[in-house]
């Protein structure tokens, strides 16, 4: 597919629905700055590219070599909060299960 970073990034600006001056502010980079990342002319920092693995879970191995894919799956940093009661009350009788939820559900709705 892409062989060389700048038609990866070409393809990953394309693939986001992005233009080169979004990019550009996304990277803190001038357009003109962008521009030459694009043609090959000169090479991002690795700072450069950390928001585009921060925003849009970019690869950044398939960026640098083509090789992997594009986007990772973001890890599930935190459980929802209906998972943790859900843990919680979990060994609860099924009686008092049902008291908390509806506890919960009130509390919430208000």
């Amino acid at each position: 597919m892409c062989k060389c970073f700048e038609e990866r990034l070409k393809y990953l600006r394309s693939e986001l629905g992005l233009s080169q001056t979004d990019m550009a502010k996304l990277m803190g980079v001038s357009l003109r700055v962008y521009h030459r990342y694009e043609k090959g002319e000169q090479k991002p920092s690795y700072e450069k590219l950390i928001p585009l693995v921060k925003k849009f879970n970019v690869n950044i191995n398939w960026l640098l070599t083509g090789e992997g894919e594009m986007f990772i799956k973001p890890k599930k940093e935190k459980e929802s909060i209906e998972e943790q009661i859900l843990q919680v009350i979990a060994n609860e009788p099924e009686e008092r299960k049902q008291a908390l939820l509806d506890f919960l559900k009130n509390a919430w709705a208000s």
